[in-house]
């Protein structure tokens, strides 16, 4: 078990598993909904063999407090469900905080690991990490925002107008990300994603315009 910080969530967990561990636990480094949090992916996780958790900061100082008493061993039971298709195949969801989150390399890459025989256990089901901002104002909801602030992006590569700048201008509450575009836009664009996998998945290929 080790802290959250100071470096990405797949630097951890491999340095774990190079450390001869079965699983990572990541302890919050804070008091929050850690429940809420995804571990992002730094496009190199492919090569980690073991399973990770992030947990709350108070469940894991009630562990570490125990696994520091001399002679008391501390067993962490892990539980995990997976689900399987129609098809028999698991399902994995994969999360992304805007559907440009892999550089075309790092695309390139993923493709190849899933086509690696992969494809034939898994279905991969693609989300997009979004959360409710009814409480914005309605010119920047309706530029960032979909249906009326119920779903906005957030993520690293994509931030908040300082307030100050907001108030004088009626641009988008995100400034635009690395791909030149802004809240709306990646929401669409990741629809639109996601409705190309479906059609995909269900073989109606030459439906795809």
């Amino acid at each position: 078990m080790v802290q959250r910080g100071d470096c990405t969530f797949t630097h951890k967990v491999r340095n774990i598993e190079k450390a001869g561990a079965s699983a990572a636990l990541i302890l919050d480094n804070k008091v929050e909904l850690t429940e809420r949090i995804v571990m992002a992916d730094d496009g190199s996780g492919n090569s980690i063999h073991i399973p990770s958790f992030l947990i709350r900061r108070n469940t894991g100082d009630v562990i570490s407090q125990y696994a520091m008493r001399p002679k008391v061993p501390v067993i962490v039971k892990i539980s995990i469900d997976v689900h399987e298709s129609s098809s028999g195949k698991a399902l994995v969801d994969l999360w992304l905080s805007s559907p440009f989150d892999m550089t075309e390399s790092q695309a390139a890459r993923f493709g190849d690991f899933v086509g690696k025989g992969l494809d034939s256990h898994i279905d991969f089901n693609i989300n997009l990490n979004t959360h409710p901002m009814t409480y914005l104002e309605s010119h920047f909801k309706n530029e960032t925002c979909l249906s009326n602030g119920k779903y906005c992006l957030s993520g690293n590569k994509i931030g908040l107008v300082p307030f100050k700048d907001r108030k004088k201008s009626s641009r988008a509450i995100y400034k635009k990300d690395i791909s030149g575009q802004d809240g709306i836009s990646l929401l669409n664009e990741g629809l639109r994603q996601k409705c190309l996998v479906k059609v995909l998945k269900e073989g109606k290929h030459a439906d795809v315009a």
